[in-house]
């Protein structure tokens, strides 16, 4: 209820839902950069762990 109180002025209001809207975009295009840099990082970790195996089996 105490959001209907405070924000009800601003329902006409387009510069302030644009605002916002921009925001959770950005936002989300935030977690995406980070999510393909964890991607990124584990795939380059997992490829390394795999050489080095290979490594091993073709000395021995």
């Amino acid at each position: 209820m105490l959001v209907a109180c405070c924000c009800s002025g601003q329902l006409g209001d387009a510069d302030a839902l644009t605002s916002g809207v921009s925001a959770a975009f950005i936002g989300a295009a935030g977690v995406a950069v980070a999510g393909v840099l964890i991607a990124g990082a584990a795939l380059r970790g997992r490829r390394s762990v795999v050489q080095a195996a290979e490594r091993q089996s073709a000395n021995v």
